[in-house]
């Protein structure tokens, strides 16, 4: 557990990339596409697609799926 009283790899060094990624971009856009968010991160929209439904299902962000 963390000072927080999460788990110890709750945030992961990919969960911070995409969380700081989706910061910086929200502070020109209201909200950011899967397209937008792996080109910026040099990945694959699809390898965006699923850490977005983790970092959802942990509450850290909303995704809105097309």
């Amino acid at each position: 557990m963390n000072n927080l009283g999460l788990p110890k790899n709750y945030f992961s060094v990919s969960r911070q990339d995409y969380l700081k990624q989706i910061l910086v971009l929200t502070q020109a856009e209201s909200s950011v596409s899967t397209l937008r968010l792996a080109e910026a991160l040099q990945v694959k929209p699809a390898s965006v697609t699923m850490m977005l439904k983790r970092l959802a299902e942990l509450g850290l962000v909303n995704h809105v799926p097309y």
